[in-house]
């Protein structure tokens, strides 16, 4: 972890209850992350242009493969695998010519999220304090995101940060799988600790490259 929380013995009172703690701050993450996933519809996620990625999964890639999605035709080579040649096309151009198809990759999706203490603020008025803070909002909405990614067989990775503060950072590594969902949710829980720790209020220099350094980090876990 990035940022340090008090040491405390091992099976003691307060290990107990803090696991307890965080144990029911990931079942309510995860109940409103699939409720706003609910309300978003069984939608899939849809790269334009062709995705990048060289794991196989189900988008179009921008390059050939063994997919069967006809992608293009080309000239014979000595060498090439003759089972491709296209032998239509050589009965009408006297030409060989090998048909290549898109390859299908699976993308990873980065999220970022901002847990700087502003997002602590929960609104104005007497009846704030029952009000979500815009972290907790932020960070359902981020998992009903990565629940949507993973449900779309792509993988999800993010970083949840102050970006201010070099220190205070939990990192999400690429996940694949429903099954993987409890773990991007238990990363998010351990996120929204960081306004609260000793790390996000101790005075520290200002990093005015913080969101960019984040956002150079989150495409380096993919």
């Amino acid at each position: 972890m990035a940022f340090v929380r008090p040491a405390k013995q091992p099976g003691s009172l307060g290990d107990l209850l803090g696991e307890r703690r965080r144990g029911e701050e990931l079942r309510e993450l995860l109940r409103n992350a699939s409720r706003i996933a609910a309300g978003v519809g069984p939608r899939e996620l849809r790269v334009r242009g062709g995705a990048t990625g060289i794991v196989q999964g189900r988008h179009r890639s921008r390059g050939a493969g063994a997919s069967t999605e006809f992608y293009e035709f080309r000239p014979y080579s000595v060498g090439d695998d003759a089972g491709r040649i296209d032998w239509k096309v050589y009965a009408r151009s006297d030409r060989l010519y090998l048909r290549r198809f898109a390859a299908e990759t699976r993308q990873t999706v980065g999220l970022a999220i901002d847990c700087s203490p502003s997002m602590l603020f929960r609104g104005l008025g007497p009846a704030a304090k029952d009000k979500p803070s815009k972290l907790e909002v932020a960070l359902a909405m981020a998992t009903a995101f990565g629940l949507i990614t993973l449900r779309s067989g792509d993988r999800v990775a993010g970083i949840v940060s102050d970006p201010q503060r070099d220190k205070a950072r939990v990192e999400i590594p690429a996940l694949s799988g429903l099954g993987s969902l409890a773990e991007l949710g238990g990363r998010m829980v351990e996120g929204a600790q960081i306004p609260g720790t000793r790390t996000a209020r101790r005075r520290q220099p200002i990093n005015a490259d913080g969101l960019r350094d984040t956002l150079r980090s989150v495409a380096q876990l993919s």
